[in-house]
Protein backbone atom coordinates (compact mmCIF):
# COMPACT_ATOMS: atom_id res chain seq x y z
CA UNK A 1 0.00 0.00 0.00
CA UNK A 2 1.48 3.63 -1.21
CA UNK A 3 2.07 5.38 1.86
CA UNK A 4 1.31 9.05 2.31
CA UNK A 5 5.48 9.97 1.33
CA UNK A 6 5.20 8.56 -1.96
CA UNK A 7 1.77 10.26 -2.76
CA UNK A 8 3.31 13.35 -2.12
CA UNK A 9 6.56 12.61 -3.69
CA UNK A 10 4.05 11.74 -7.17
CA UNK A 11 2.15 14.98 -6.73
CA UNK A 12 6.04 17.11 -6.72
CA UNK A 13 7.32 15.57 -9.64
CA UNK A 14 3.62 16.07 -11.76
CA UNK A 15 4.13 19.65 -10.34
CA UNK A 16 7.73 20.19 -11.81
CA UNK A 17 7.14 18.80 -14.85
CA UNK A 18 3.72 20.83 -15.34
CA UNK A 19 6.27 24.02 -14.79
CA UNK A 20 8.61 22.88 -16.72
CA UNK A 21 5.77 22.83 -20.00
CA UNK A 22 4.81 26.38 -19.16
CA UNK A 23 8.32 27.52 -18.96
CA UNK A 24 9.50 26.04 -22.20
CA UNK A 25 6.09 27.11 -23.84
CA UNK A 26 7.04 30.75 -23.01
CA UNK A 27 10.41 30.92 -24.70
CA UNK A 28 10.74 32.65 -27.86
CA UNK A 29 10.76 30.84 -30.95
CA UNK A 30 13.78 29.52 -32.35
CA UNK A 31 12.88 29.57 -36.02
CA UNK A 32 14.16 31.75 -37.99
CA UNK A 33 12.44 34.77 -40.29
CA UNK A 34 11.80 33.53 -43.89
CA UNK A 35 14.93 34.72 -46.11
CA UNK A 36 14.06 36.98 -48.78
CA UNK A 37 13.39 40.44 -49.57
CA UNK A 38 11.10 42.15 -47.18
CA UNK A 39 8.47 43.40 -50.04
CA UNK A 40 8.39 40.01 -51.22
CA UNK A 41 7.42 38.85 -47.44
CA UNK A 42 4.67 41.13 -46.94
CA UNK A 43 3.15 41.10 -50.55
CA UNK A 44 0.04 42.98 -52.02
CA UNK A 45 -2.12 41.53 -54.22
CA UNK A 46 -5.23 42.58 -54.87
CA UNK A 47 -7.29 43.55 -57.89
CA UNK A 48 -5.29 46.68 -58.79
CA UNK A 49 -1.82 44.60 -58.37
CA UNK A 50 -3.11 42.11 -60.45
CA UNK A 51 -4.31 44.35 -63.64
CA UNK A 52 -1.31 46.35 -63.42
CA UNK A 53 0.93 42.78 -63.09
CA UNK A 54 -0.87 41.43 -66.63
CA UNK A 55 0.21 44.30 -68.41
CA UNK A 56 3.89 43.57 -68.26
CA UNK A 57 5.70 41.54 -70.79
CA UNK A 58 8.42 40.64 -68.20
CA UNK A 59 7.98 40.18 -64.62
CA UNK A 60 11.40 40.99 -62.17
CA UNK A 61 12.20 39.62 -58.66
CA UNK A 62 10.41 42.38 -56.64
CA UNK A 63 6.55 42.48 -55.41
CA UNK A 64 4.33 45.25 -54.94
CA UNK A 65 3.66 45.96 -51.26
CA UNK A 66 2.01 48.60 -48.75
CA UNK A 67 5.50 50.16 -48.54
CA UNK A 68 6.25 50.64 -51.83
CA UNK A 69 2.94 50.88 -53.65
CA UNK A 70 -0.24 53.22 -53.84
CA UNK A 71 -3.56 53.68 -55.83
CA UNK A 72 -7.18 55.04 -56.28
CA UNK A 73 -9.87 54.82 -58.83
CA UNK A 74 -10.44 58.21 -60.93
CA UNK A 75 -13.83 56.40 -62.26
CA UNK A 76 -16.45 57.85 -60.11
CA UNK A 77 -18.86 55.66 -60.69
CA UNK A 78 -16.59 52.56 -61.06
CA UNK A 79 -13.64 51.44 -58.39
CA UNK A 80 -11.13 49.68 -61.20
CA UNK A 81 -12.25 50.62 -64.36
CA UNK A 82 -9.57 53.60 -64.23
CA UNK A 83 -7.67 54.12 -61.49
CA UNK A 84 -4.12 55.17 -60.56
CA UNK A 85 -1.11 52.83 -59.72
CA UNK A 86 1.55 54.42 -58.74
CA UNK A 87 4.80 52.40 -57.71
CA UNK A 88 8.64 52.79 -56.81
CA UNK A 89 8.90 49.44 -59.00
CA UNK A 90 7.92 48.22 -62.55
CA UNK A 91 6.66 45.19 -63.25
CA UNK A 92 8.56 44.16 -60.29
CA UNK A 93 12.39 46.38 -61.02
CA UNK A 94 12.90 49.61 -59.10
CA UNK A 95 12.59 52.57 -60.80
CA UNK A 96 15.17 55.33 -61.35
CA UNK A 97 16.16 58.56 -59.55
CA UNK A 98 13.40 60.26 -61.16
CA UNK A 99 10.65 59.09 -58.82
CA UNK A 100 7.95 56.72 -58.90
CA UNK A 101 6.08 55.15 -61.91
CA UNK A 102 3.20 57.21 -62.33
CA UNK A 103 0.43 55.24 -64.45
CA UNK A 104 -2.99 55.72 -65.08
CA UNK A 105 -4.98 52.04 -65.91
CA UNK A 106 -8.01 52.38 -67.95
CA UNK A 107 -10.25 49.65 -69.23
CA UNK A 108 -10.93 50.22 -73.04
CA UNK A 109 -12.77 48.08 -75.74
CA UNK A 110 -9.45 45.97 -76.27
CA UNK A 111 -8.97 45.38 -71.93
CA UNK A 112 -6.90 47.49 -69.95
CA UNK A 113 -4.56 49.30 -71.10
CA UNK A 114 -1.84 52.04 -69.77
CA UNK A 115 -3.24 55.41 -71.33
CA UNK A 116 -1.16 57.31 -69.35
CA UNK A 117 2.80 57.21 -67.50
CA UNK A 118 4.92 59.77 -66.27
CA UNK A 119 7.98 59.46 -63.67
CA UNK A 120 7.28 61.68 -60.17
CA UNK A 121 6.55 61.54 -56.93
CA UNK A 122 4.07 63.08 -54.18
CA UNK A 123 0.82 61.85 -55.99
CA UNK A 124 -2.36 63.78 -54.85
CA UNK A 125 -5.69 62.74 -55.43
CA UNK A 126 -8.16 65.72 -56.50
CA UNK A 127 -12.32 66.21 -55.59
CA UNK A 128 -12.06 67.57 -59.37
CA UNK A 129 -13.93 66.05 -61.84
CA UNK A 130 -14.44 66.17 -65.57
CA UNK A 131 -16.38 63.92 -67.86
CA UNK A 132 -16.76 61.64 -64.86
CA UNK A 133 -13.03 61.30 -63.94
CA UNK A 134 -11.74 62.65 -61.36
CA UNK A 135 -8.53 64.54 -61.45
CA UNK A 136 -4.84 64.51 -59.77
CA UNK A 137 -1.24 65.95 -58.89
CA UNK A 138 2.14 64.52 -59.23
CA UNK A 139 5.75 66.31 -59.07
CA UNK A 140 9.15 66.46 -60.57
CA UNK A 141 12.64 66.21 -59.21
CA UNK A 142 12.70 69.57 -61.27
CA UNK A 143 9.89 71.65 -59.15
CA UNK A 144 7.54 71.30 -61.03
CA UNK A 145 3.85 70.49 -60.04
CA UNK A 146 1.50 68.72 -62.59
CA UNK A 147 -2.39 68.78 -62.62
CA UNK A 148 -3.75 65.72 -64.50
CA UNK A 149 -7.32 65.20 -65.65
CA UNK A 150 -9.60 63.84 -68.56
CA UNK A 151 -10.19 66.35 -71.77
CA UNK A 152 -13.01 64.09 -72.36
CA UNK A 153 -11.19 62.01 -75.21
CA UNK A 154 -7.38 61.37 -73.00
CA UNK A 155 -5.70 62.21 -70.20
CA UNK A 156 -3.84 65.48 -70.43
CA UNK A 157 -1.70 67.57 -68.15
CA UNK A 158 -0.51 70.91 -67.14
CA UNK A 159 1.69 72.81 -64.74
CA UNK A 160 0.77 74.58 -62.24
CA UNK A 161 4.01 75.35 -60.65
CA UNK A 162 7.39 75.91 -60.50
CA UNK A 163 9.51 75.46 -56.76
CA UNK A 164 5.80 76.19 -55.65
CA UNK A 165 5.20 79.49 -57.80
CA UNK A 166 2.59 80.35 -59.73
CA UNK A 167 3.85 78.68 -63.14
CA UNK A 168 2.63 81.01 -65.93
CA UNK A 169 3.60 84.41 -63.67
CA UNK A 170 7.12 82.75 -63.11
CA UNK A 171 7.65 82.36 -67.09
CA UNK A 172 6.11 86.34 -67.75
CA UNK A 173 8.92 87.46 -65.28
CA UNK A 174 11.84 85.11 -66.96
CA UNK A 175 10.88 86.34 -69.81
CA UNK A 176 10.70 89.69 -68.95
CA UNK A 177 14.14 89.87 -66.79
CA UNK A 178 16.02 87.13 -69.17
CA UNK A 179 16.39 84.91 -66.68
CA UNK A 180 15.87 80.85 -66.54
CA UNK A 181 12.41 80.62 -65.01
CA UNK A 182 13.80 77.42 -63.19
CA UNK A 183 16.21 80.13 -60.51
CA UNK A 184 13.13 81.67 -58.84
CA UNK A 185 12.28 80.25 -55.81
CA UNK A 186 10.08 82.03 -52.63
CA UNK A 187 11.57 83.30 -49.81
CA UNK A 188 10.36 82.17 -46.39
CA UNK A 189 10.65 83.16 -42.84
CA UNK A 190 13.78 80.97 -42.34
CA UNK A 191 15.96 82.57 -44.98
CA UNK A 192 18.82 84.45 -42.91
CA UNK A 193 20.62 85.31 -46.08
CA UNK A 194 20.14 88.00 -49.43
CA UNK A 195 19.81 85.06 -52.80
CA UNK A 196 18.99 86.59 -55.82
CA UNK A 197 15.80 85.89 -57.54
CA UNK A 198 14.14 85.21 -54.39
CA UNK A 199 10.31 85.74 -54.65
CA UNK A 200 7.91 87.41 -52.19
CA UNK A 201 4.13 87.51 -52.93
CA UNK A 202 1.59 90.25 -51.14
CA UNK A 203 -1.85 90.54 -52.14
CA UNK A 204 -2.76 94.07 -52.83
CA UNK A 205 -6.29 95.84 -53.15
CA UNK A 206 -6.00 98.19 -56.26
CA UNK A 207 -9.85 98.50 -56.57
CA UNK A 208 -13.35 98.25 -54.30
CA UNK A 209 -13.38 94.91 -55.27
CA UNK A 210 -10.23 94.24 -57.49
CA UNK A 211 -7.22 92.15 -55.88
CA UNK A 212 -4.05 92.77 -57.75
CA UNK A 213 -0.88 89.95 -56.73
CA UNK A 214 2.68 92.03 -56.11
CA UNK A 215 5.70 89.50 -56.42
CA UNK A 216 8.49 91.20 -55.96
CA UNK A 217 11.57 89.57 -57.30
CA UNK A 218 14.98 90.23 -55.01
CA UNK A 219 17.71 90.97 -57.40
CA UNK A 220 20.18 93.89 -58.45
CA UNK A 221 18.05 96.04 -58.80
CA UNK A 222 14.67 94.76 -56.94
CA UNK A 223 11.92 94.44 -59.38
CA UNK A 224 7.95 94.70 -58.82
CA UNK A 225 5.53 92.43 -60.89
CA UNK A 226 1.49 93.07 -60.19
CA UNK A 227 -0.74 90.81 -61.97
CA UNK A 228 -4.39 90.87 -62.23
CA UNK A 229 -6.62 88.51 -63.54
CA UNK A 230 -3.35 86.25 -64.36
CA UNK A 231 -2.42 89.40 -66.53
CA UNK A 232 0.70 91.53 -65.91
CA UNK A 233 -0.63 94.97 -65.59
CA UNK A 234 2.03 96.51 -63.66
CA UNK A 235 6.39 96.50 -63.57
CA UNK A 236 8.46 98.38 -61.54
CA UNK A 237 11.85 98.42 -60.38
CA UNK A 238 14.32 100.27 -58.19
CA UNK A 239 11.20 100.89 -56.04
CA UNK A 240 12.06 102.68 -52.58
CA UNK A 241 8.03 102.65 -51.71
CA UNK A 242 4.42 102.20 -53.04
CA UNK A 243 1.34 103.60 -52.32
CA UNK A 244 -2.42 102.78 -53.71
CA UNK A 245 -4.81 105.57 -53.78
CA UNK A 246 -8.55 105.40 -53.51
CA UNK A 247 -10.95 107.13 -54.50
CA UNK A 248 -14.53 105.30 -54.21
CA UNK A 249 -15.52 106.61 -57.74
CA UNK A 250 -12.77 104.72 -59.32
CA UNK A 251 -12.95 101.16 -60.24
CA UNK A 252 -9.24 101.01 -60.42
CA UNK A 253 -6.99 102.88 -58.14
CA UNK A 254 -3.91 105.09 -58.72
CA UNK A 255 -0.61 104.06 -57.71
CA UNK A 256 1.99 106.51 -56.10
CA UNK A 257 5.80 105.46 -56.33
CA UNK A 258 9.00 106.47 -55.12
CA UNK A 259 12.07 105.20 -56.58
CA UNK A 260 15.58 105.74 -56.77
CA UNK A 261 15.21 107.48 -60.23
CA UNK A 262 13.40 110.09 -59.38
CA UNK A 263 15.66 111.81 -56.62
CA UNK A 264 15.61 115.91 -57.16
CA UNK A 265 17.90 118.28 -56.16
CA UNK A 266 17.41 121.90 -55.59
CA UNK A 267 20.24 124.66 -53.98
CA UNK A 268 18.88 123.87 -50.68
CA UNK A 269 17.93 120.50 -50.26
CA UNK A 270 16.97 117.09 -51.76
CA UNK A 271 14.15 114.67 -52.26
CA UNK A 272 12.45 112.21 -54.21
CA UNK A 273 9.82 113.62 -56.29
CA UNK A 274 6.65 111.12 -56.52
CA UNK A 275 5.76 109.26 -59.60
CA UNK A 276 2.16 108.56 -60.32
CA UNK A 277 0.12 105.90 -62.76
CA UNK A 278 -2.96 105.23 -63.42
CA UNK A 279 -4.74 102.20 -64.71
CA UNK A 280 -5.95 102.11 -68.61
CA UNK A 281 -9.11 99.98 -69.18
CA UNK A 282 -8.50 100.12 -72.62
CA UNK A 283 -4.62 98.68 -72.70
CA UNK A 284 -5.84 96.99 -69.09
CA UNK A 285 -2.28 97.69 -67.44
CA UNK A 286 -0.91 100.83 -65.29
CA UNK A 287 0.58 103.31 -66.76
CA UNK A 288 2.48 106.67 -66.49
CA UNK A 289 0.57 109.90 -65.87
CA UNK A 290 2.31 112.63 -67.74
CA UNK A 291 2.28 116.21 -66.81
Amino acid sequence: MINQMEIIAVKVKILFIGLVAVLVSCQPSSEKEPEGDIDTIKETENGYTRIALSLCDELFQFAYADSNTTFFSLDVNSDSSCFVFVSDLVCGAPMGSCGQNVQVIQHTASGYQVVFERCGFIVCQSKEANYGFLSFYYETRDGLRYKVFYNEKNFDEKILTINNLDYKRIRVIASKLGQDYRSFTPESETDREWESNKVVIEKVQIGPSAFAELYTVKMAPTQQFWFYNDSLIFHLNEVLSFEVLSHSSQKMYDIKTYNSDSYAMTRDTSYYVPIFYEYSARKKVYEKVVD
